[in-house]
């Protein structure tokens, strides 16, 4: 349990214990009569007795009650000793992720700082490998190439290398999670962008697809706000991660893999055929 002091504290502030696991007095007032002012008060007043490091992690997870902490403590805080410290992934962010208003706000305030945590550069990740125990040098140049920077992917290739497979079934259900989200027709969308590749043209994506061009748009929208593809060049689409390309692709049916294929091989040789003048046919000059 937590130590004597800290159960002082907690025992001055009922309202607190209510928070707790396991906590079996629920005092005179009943959970429905509490306020998040009050919550929050007490919070404070809670984290302002002593020095405090306070994480939230995976905010990108957060319910709403938490956001609201969030931002009460990070305006509240003036002189208490706190260092309150919020994780999330940016990957998980889509265009109507309700922490994107949070974070707008937060960054206005003059207490709070940013801090980008970018992608494990390629001897990082090598470094980083090595000391999870990985000592064969091709297969830690191989994971680090797959895990393009991402500490946790390159945890879970390594052992899925080292166990003889291609993915741990933790991280492919990770991946997939992204796109279970997805309406019908944008998981339709990105099964065809799978096959194609890491990256795949406008065109002939939403002929793979084949939905109607508002159809098809509304789909591409929801894919890129939920940062599965972003666009790449002028007129085309790119994975996020080749990792989510391959996730996607090998959890295809055989039969939907094997049509996927045949309708773009027959696209391209279309295409092909019809940018082919036969010499006969150029007009002269």
């Amino acid at each position: 349990g937590a130590p004597a002091e800290l159960r002082a504290e907690i025992d001055a502030r009922p309202v607190l214990g209510r928070l707790l696991p396991g906590d079996t007095d629920p005092g005179t007032e009943s959970a429905s009569g509490l306020t998040q002012q009050r919550l929050f008060g007490s919070m404070l007043g809670f984290l302002a007795v002593r020095p405090v490091l306070l994480v939230l992690e995976d905010l990108h997870w957060a319910d709403r009650s938490t956001r609201d902490l969030l931002v009460f403590l990070s305006r509240m805080l003036q002189t208490e000793r706190v260092l309150l410290v919020g994780t999330y992934r940016t990957d998980d962010l889509h265009r109507r992720h309700p922490l994107r208003r949070v974070l707008a706000e937060l960054k206005l305030l003059p207490s709070v700082a940013a801090v980008e945590l970018t992608p494990l550069d390629r001897t990082e990740m090598a470094d980083y490998l090595a000391a999870l125990g990985g000592t064969d040098a091709r297969i830690i140049d191989e994971v680090a190439e797959r895990a393009e920077g991402n500490p946790f992917y390159g945890a879970e290739l390594l052992e899925a290398v080292t166990e003889g497979s291609s993915m741990t079934d933790d991280l492919a259900g990770l991946l997939l999670s992204r796109a279970e989200v997805l309406s019908d027709e944008a998981q339709r969308v990105l099964r065809g962008a799978a096959v194609a590749g890491r990256r795949v043209d406008h065109d002939l994506l939403q002929e793979v697809s084949g939905l109607p061009d508002l159809a098809f748009d509304e789909a591409m929208r929801e894919i890129v706000s939920r940062g599965l593809l972003r666009p790449d060049g002028e007129y085309g689409y790119a994975f996020r991660h080749a990792l989510l390309q391959e996730a996607v692709y090998t959890d295809l049916l055989p039969g939907e893999r094997i049509r996927l294929h045949s309708e773009f091989a027959r696209l391209l040789t279309t295409r092909q055929g019809s940018a082919a003048v036969p010499s006969n046919r150029i007009p002269p000059p």
